[in-house]
């Protein structure tokens, strides 16, 4: 009977059974060989490698996946922020000066509104379109010009208004007054000083960014007497709610214009402006005065030229 073979099947004796200490290893069974663990590298082991790929792999995977989204954040938040800022701003002046909407005379600018608008992929529905009154045609085209509501236009052309930024109005027309001129309200008397008063708010209205949906209800605060009564019955009423004569500070400009500056004045103050002399006891000085004034009745159709020219030919 063949005997066992060499180095196989042998039976290794049992260990002493003591006390477990927690640290004993159990015995590796008879016949198999400690295989170390196979590396890559200095010292790593393969499947610590692999790991290490594996997640390296899913944080670009990750990153791929959040960056698009972290820049759209970050633009809404930018945008988000804006409108608080803006929105903190108004509410800081409004405590002052019962102001709804105002911001240092900016006339209500809405961008931050707009940019939080786009930034979402929307358009602001409702907003109201600023639209051009029918054009004044006179005979003589030389009162083209003056006759036009357009030069009066402001930079600001937004036309929204509501009650909450009627509140901000009386702080606004401190502002515009400053430039407009204090105490400077004008009761259409000459009636063709109409072209001074609108070049005046206009140019103060620029100054302060009002818009023009804010003048509609502004201008009027710079007349007086008849003329501030009758503005009033023609406009857009806030709280009646109703639509009025005019609904923009277009159209009101052009109603002044239709109702002050009707043509024939128009070519009579024109013809004292070539007739114009110096009078008896009228120093030059005086009679230069004079006719600068008759060219601002005129609505400035006259040239600087032709106002040096008129004045030497006035003199005597």
């Amino acid at each position: 009977m063949p005997g066992p073979l060499r180095g196989g099947g042998q039976e290794v004796p049992p260990q002493e059974q003591g006390q477990y200490d927690g640290r004993a290893r159990r015995a590796r069974p008879a016949g198999l060989p400690h295989t170390p663990p196979q590396v890559s590298g200095v010292g790593v082991a393969q499947g610590v490698l692999e790991g290490d790929a594996f997640s390296a792999a899913l944080r670009d995977s990750l990153d791929a996946f959040i960056s698009p989204l972290h820049e759209r954040l970050s633009f809404l938040e930018t945008a988000f922020g804006a409108s608080r800022r803006s929105r903190r701003r108004r509410r800081r002046l409004s405590s002052s000066s019962s102001d709804g909407e105002y911001s240092g005379g900016d006339g209500g600018r809405h961008i931050p509104r707009c940019a939080v608008a786009r930034a979402l992929g929307r358009e602001i529905e409702g907003a109201p379109h600023r639209l051009l009154p029918e054009k004044i045609i006179p005979a003589d085209d030389r009162y083209a010009a003056i006759l036009d509501c357009v030069p009066y236009a402001l930079a600001n052309t937004d036309v929204r208004y509501d009650r909450t930024m009627a509140h901000g109005q009386n702080r606004l027309r401190k502002d515009v007054s400053a430039t407009f001129g204090r105490d400077s309200e004008w009761n259409v008397t000459p009636a063709l000083g109409v072209f001074e008063f609108l070049n005046r708010f206009e140019k103060a209205g620029n100054d302060n960014y009002v818009s023009e949906g804010r003048a509609l209800y502004l201008l009027p605060e710079f007349t007086e007497g008849d003329l501030k009564r009758e503005l009033y019955t023609i406009m857009p009423s806030l709280h009646r709610g109703g639509s009025g004569e005019v609904s923009s500070y277009m159209e009101l400009v052009n109603w002044l214009l239709r109702q002050c500056a009707d043509e024939q004045s128009l070519s009579d103050q024109d013809a004292l402006f070539h007739g114009a002399s110096q009078e008896d006891g009228e120093t030059e000085n005086d009679f230069y005065v004079r006719l600068r004034g008759l060219r601002r009745l005129c609505g400035y159709i006259h040239t600087e030229g032709q106002m040096k020219s008129r004045n030497m030919q006035g003199l005597n």
